[in-house]
This record gives C-alpha cells, sequence and structure tokens, in this order.
C-alpha cells in the first residue's frame, strides 16, 4: 500500500496583511490534511507492517520565501511532521519519504503563474510531475526519508545549512524588500 498527501493551498503575500483566516486556513488544509492522512491510513499499514507514506513539503518550507509565509510556514511544519512520525515508527516495516520540491508544473502552480509569478523578479526552477515522482521512487528505494528533486533544491538546502543569512539577502533582493 501506498499513501501520499499532497493537498495544498498557495497564497501570496505579506503575512501582516494575509487575513488571519486564510492564515489559519492554510495551516489547517497543508498541516492538517497530512495529520489526518496519517491518522487515518498509518495505524492499519503499521499493523500489517509495510506500506509507503509520502508526504509533499516544498523547497519553500526549507527556504522560506518572502510573500509565502503561511505556504512556507506550513510546508516546515509537514517536514518536522513526517520526521517526526518516521522516528516513531522506524521499526514499523513503513517507508516514508517527505519531498521537498520548487515549484513543479501542476494547477496549484500554474494558478500562481497567472496571478502573482508575473510580477516576481525570479521564479526559479519548475519541474515537470514526473521528475519528482523519480525522485519520490529513489528516496523510498534507498530507504532516505527526505527528496529533494531538482539542482536548485540540492542547492538551496545546502545554502540554507550553511549560509541562512545569505539566503535572506538573495531572497530580499530577489523580492524587492
Amino acid at each position: 500500500d501506498r499513501v501520499a498527501n499532497a493537498a495544498a493551498i498557495m497564497p501570496f503575500g505579506r503575512l501582516l496583511e494575509e487575513d488571519p483566516k486564510l492564515t489559519t486556513r492554510v495551516m489547517t488544509i497543508n498541516y492538517g490534511g497530512l495529520v489526518n492522512v496519517a491518522t487515518a491510513a498509518l495505524p492499519k499499514m503499521i499493523e500489517r507492517g509495510s506500506g509507503d507514506f509520502v508526504s509533499f513539503s516544498s523547497m519553500t518550507g526549507i527556504v522560506p520565501g518572502l510573500l509565502m509565509g503561511a505556504y512556507a510556514s506550513s510546508k516546515a511544519a509537514v517536514q518536522f511532521y513526517t520526521e517526526i512520525l518516521y522516528h516513531e515508527n522506524r521499526n514499523s516495516g513503513l517507508r516514508f519519504c517527505c519531498v521537498c520540491p520548487p515549484a513543479v508544473k501542476t494547477a496549484l502552480w500554474q494558478q500562481a503563474e497567472a496571478t502573482v509569478v508575473p510580477n516576481l523578479p525570479s521564479k526559479g526552477e519548475t519541474l515537470m510531475p514526473d521528475v519528482v515522482i523519480d525522485e519520490i521512487e529513489r528516496c523510498l528505494d534507498k530507504g532516505k526519508l527526505f527528496a529533494y528533486p531538482g539542482k536548485q533544491t540540492q542547492l538551496g538546502v545546502v545554502m540554507r545549512r550553511l549560509f541562512p543569512q545569505l539566503i535572506w539577502r538573495v531572497s530580499h533582493d530577489a523580492e524587492g524588500f
């Protein structure tokens, strides 16, 4: 069996200008959805001693972007929840993968491209869904917890760990504030 949680909404805007109800809704859908899926599916999978659990986070959960505060926060929560879930169940026979892609050519990203992205100075790498799926398969096959598809994501992970202030400077320059 394999279960995956990929539900998400991605509003753009400054945190203090965003309706708090929208911020809460982002957390409810993006993070709360994962909690609901895990709670519903994992006990039976653990009982059977096999299966794959895939959670969709985002590069933005690692390298936060200005104007995406609620989304980035929800995706960081997805990463921590999945990591703790894995460690609590690491001897269960299940395989876990938390995938953290950059922008992926999906309906969610197409909505962003039609509204906010044209106003951004740089949007970075956009992957096709099959690239992300292939990386998930590699993650599960190799027994790794995190999948970082795309060169930009892999570089972002390293840069965030080694040079967090540089990441923020680049983000400020790109966003214009």
